[in-house]
């Protein structure tokens, strides 16, 4: 429709913003930023499973372990041993009675607190109150996390064993694949799971950066859009054509002013 004379004519860039709402517009592109968030952190997980399987034989490589004799406990050894690579994080946490070797492990003593990753240090806190419930017993968590580019989602296994008796672990946070695509991707061996307990403070990062890397694409891709139809001598809003008019005139489709 040609545009008359009296209507409200836009100023250049409010069309976009006319059109869709702001807040509807914002809630979008953080629904993209969660999704983005999930889809990234699992497709990490399966690829760091199907990476061991393959390079290591479905074992996990440490590359860092300590051995520490707690203070208040001094007949119980807390051993911290940790893998990281740029898809996932493990961190397997065990207390056992005795003293450890130091002959055999020479590394020096150090807190859990200097040794652990945040997303895994509620873990210590936790083993400590069992432990000291029931001194007897040996005590076994592994966490595996995963998430780009903080670690965000987890899977906790634990479980705690008599030196004659060892219990099944409990997974907290575990999905498996269905079972065709796992002996697709691995044979079945190890099998493939997707973690899903949240680390928030980890997920509301993610979020964050995936929501902004969403609206950095949209912005980059409208503002290309707008200056291609200028070249082309379109209007920057609709793409009407503009060839024989002024400078200065409105788009007869839409009233949007030239920059």
């Amino acid at each position: 429709m040609p545009h008359q004379p009296g209507t409200k004519v836009t100023k250049p860039g409010k069309a976009w913003s006319l059109r869709l709402p702001d807040l509807v517009r914002a809630a979008i592109i953080l629904a993209i930023g969660c999704v983005l968030t999930i889809s990234v952190a699992w497709a990490s997980a399966i690829a760091s499973t199907v990476h061991r399987s393959k390079a290591r034989g479905g074992t996990n490589l440490q590359v860092g372990m300590s051995l520490i004799t707690r203070a208040d406990q001094p007949n119980s050894t807390l051993t911290i041993a940790k893998s990281s690579d740029w898809l996932a994080s493990s961190a397997r946490l065990s207390m056992s009675p005795g003293k450890p070797d130091l002959a055999a492990n020479p590394e020096p003593a150090a807190t859990a607190e200097e040794l652990l990753e945040p997303w895994c240090r509620s873990l210590h806190a936790e083993i400590q109150i069992a432990a000291a419930a029931d001194p007897g017993r040996n005590f076994r968590c592994l966490v595996n996390a995963c998430g780009l580019p903080f670690r965000c989602l987890r899977t906790v296994y634990s479980n705690h064993w008599q030196i004659d008796s060892v219990q099944s672990p409990s997974a907290i946070g575990e999905l498996p694949l269905p079972a065709g695509l796992q002996s697709y991707l691995t044979g079945g061996t190890p099998p493939v799971t997707v973690p899903t307990d949240p680390w928030w403070p980890g997920l509301a990062l993610n979020v964050a950066f995936w929501s902004l890397a969403t609206w950095s694409t949209l912005a980059l891709a409208a503002a290309a859009r707008r200056r291609f139809r200028q070249k082309k001598g379109l209007c920057a809003s609709c793409g009407y054509a503009l060839h024989g008019l002024s400078a200065a005139a409105a788009c007869p489709e839409c009233g949007h002013l030239r920059p």
